[in-house]
């Protein structure tokens, strides 16, 4: 079988010449069956694959000081969809996917997801397997949605990955809501969110809740005693040493 080399594209939309090549004759690639959308949105006929994860990625992805760029470019560079580009894919599909890739990298593993308590500082760990992720599904019935704002009609979808990556932290959460507009360009879709008042902005907001979906947040309790929500992601993610001592020590030869 031939090795099937593409030609990316970076996050910000600019051409990276790196060039990945995948041997498919050494890593079988693996077929998402499940997505947190649901598929909805995509083109009609949308497969989704990726292939298995290396200790590379495994090293950069469980950093302490994670490169969110760097660790998302190394995810979608994983991905094989036959519609569209990774990039384009939604935000929480590719976090599930990353994630799905990271618990069963070690067969089937158990992760402890990480998050920063607010009251002390410290960092609290939330011990969990593959079994236990609880996934909010997208529950409306077809995208996108369509609905008439300040009289524009517009239509409604969910943000990609890169959409999410290029969002200014100034713009907080006027641009996440500016993400959802899929009929206007980003800056127009700013400037017209911007400017919203009165019953357009109950719209808009009832329209960010019909779109919500993805992987539901843990609480923990930290030894201060504050309650911390844990994110489900796949960066940060510390592995037990000790979990696979049983299964591979008698395997081990000495001398």
């Amino acid at each position: 079988m031939e090795k099937e080399t593409e030609q990316l594209l970076d996050l910000k939309g600019e051409e990276n010449l790196s060039l990945l090549e995948i041997d498919t004759t050494i890593e079988p690639l693996v077929k998402i069956t499940m997505l947190p959308s649901g598929f909805k949105g995509y083109p009609k006929g949308t497969t989704i694959s990726y292939k298995p994860i290396t200790i590379e990625e495994l090293e950069s992805l469980n950093s302490t000081d994670p490169d969110l760029d760097r660790n998302f470019a190394l995810i979608l560079k994983s991905i094989r969809c036959n519609t569209m580009k990774p990039e384009d894919l939604y935000y929480w599909d590719v976090i599930y996917i990353g994630v799905q890739r990271l618990l069963t990298a070690l067969g089937g593993t158990t992760g402890e997801f990480p998050a920063l308590c607010p009251k002390c500082g410290k960092v609290v760990y939330k011990k969990a397997s593959y079994t236990e992720l609880d996934f909010k599904q997208l529950e409306v019935p077809a995208l996108p949605m369509k609905m008439e704002v300040a009289g524009r009609q517009l239509e409604f979808g969910l943000p990609s990955v890169k959409q999410f990556l290029q969002l200014s932290p100034e713009a907080g959460e006027v641009g996440f809501y500016a993400t959802l507009i899929k009929n206007m360009e980003p800056e127009e879709a700013l400037k017209f969110v911007k400017n919203l008042t009165g019953i357009d902005i109950k719209k808009l907001r009832f329209v960010d809740k019909q779109l919500d979906y993805g992987i539901r947040p843990f609480t923990v309790k930290c030894k201060c005693g504050a309650q911390v929500q844990v994110e489900v992601t796949p960066f940060g993610v510390v592995f037990p040493e000790d979990e696979f001592r049983d299964d591979i020590e008698f395997e081990v030869q000495y001398g």
